[in-house]
């Protein structure tokens, strides 16, 4: 019955999106957690040295308030943000919680942290997915994106991830990541044959994103389209360490919070004025009116993959993603 609820849940949001309707008859589909906002990298996709923000953590209190409200509505969380998630020492009990609580769980990581330890807990945690992005072929290519990184290191522990995965027979989908870059452009055909070999992982070509003109150095391979009101704000809420939730991940700075789930719930956050603002620019396409979405590329995507993530559930959608170029 919950997986039905869920299901109703996404197309009452899909009709919200078609209507227009600024104020939503359902709760987010989707939520997208920031555990931590350290990182033990500096990426050169990643505008992290124009961050602001102290050094923070989500406690596990925060995290189960969250969760048990997003219980019966919320099919898929992403553990991800600004940080290294698995440098957040609850984040293994995060996962297990959700999955409990019959909600699918996603975690992108950089792969420095794939130890022994650490991959037996995820897959123990039911983690259904886990993508861990490279961003090059060559290690010299990896060592000018992904400053900080170990190339062989991390080549290594994916490699002891996907043993560990078959070991248990874990169902867990594994995802190594490339973003499109200028830097790893020539790279991209080796990429894709070179771990394609690796037996128990899949691979992803992702599209660049600026970041909404954050970040300066990718390649947009995409036909872009006319702009389209964006189905993250009808379906998907972000949420940072300390509660605060924004528009997206383009709001890497939080410049415009959307309100306060320390203080607020789901309910009253979702269709707070701050959310109803935002969709209301949408609808009438005024982008150019939210600096975050002005220069944003999702927008200008084919809207039939936009309402795809309304009719597919997050896990089928992603892993759909790493098995076919060119889906967004």
């Amino acid at each position: 019955m919950m997986d039905l609820d869920k299901i109703m849940n996404r197309l009452r949001l899909l009709g919200n999106y078609l209507a227009g309707d600024i104020s939503l008859s359902g709760m987010p589909a989707a939520l997208c957690l920031e555990v931590t906002n350290r990182c033990n990298m500096s990426c050169t996709v990643c505008p992290r040295a124009e961050l602001d923000a102290d050094p923070q953590e989500m406690t596990m209190a925060l995290f189960k308030r969250i969760a048990d409200q997003a219980r019966g509505s919320v099919g898929f969380i992403d553990f991800s943000s600004r940080g290294e998630s698995l440098l957040c020492v609850n984040v293994f009990q995060m996962i297990a919680y959700a999955r409990a609580l019959g909600m699918h769980t996603s975690l992108p990581v950089n792969g420095l942290l794939l130890s022994e330890e650490n991959c037996v807990a995820l897959v123990n945690a039911g983690l259904d997915l886990l993508t861990v992005s490279v961003d090059a072929f060559l290690p010299e290519t990896y060592s000018r994106i992904r400053r900080g990184g170990d190339f062989h290191a991390v080549v290594e522990n994916i490699k002891r991830m996907a043993r560990i995965k078959r070991r248990m027979n874990s169902p867990m989908t594994v995802v190594v990541q490339m973003v499109r870059l200028q830097e790893n452009e020539l790279e991209t055909e080796r990429f894709k044959a070179g771990w394609k070999q690796l037996r128990g992982v899949m691979v992803r070509i992702k599209p660049f994103s600026s970041r909404g003109g954050c970040v300066k150095n990718g390649i947009v391979s995409l036909k872009r389209k006319p702009a389209a009101r964006c189905s993250r704000l009808w379906k998907t809420m972000r949420v940072y360490a300390d509660g605060t939730a924004v528009p997206c991940c383009n709001d890497f700075l939080c410049r415009q919070p959307l309100g306060d789930l320390s203080r607020q719930s789901i309910k009253e956050v979702w269709n707070g004025k701050s959310y109803v603002t935002l969709r209301r620019q949408h609808a009438a396409n005024q982008f150019d009116q939210t600096p975050i979405c002005r220069d944003c590329e999702f927008l200008k995507t084919d809207l039939r993959k936009q309402l795809a993530s309304f009719v597919l559930d997050d896990l089928t959608l992603r892993r759909l993603l790493a098995s076919f170029d060119g889906l967004y």
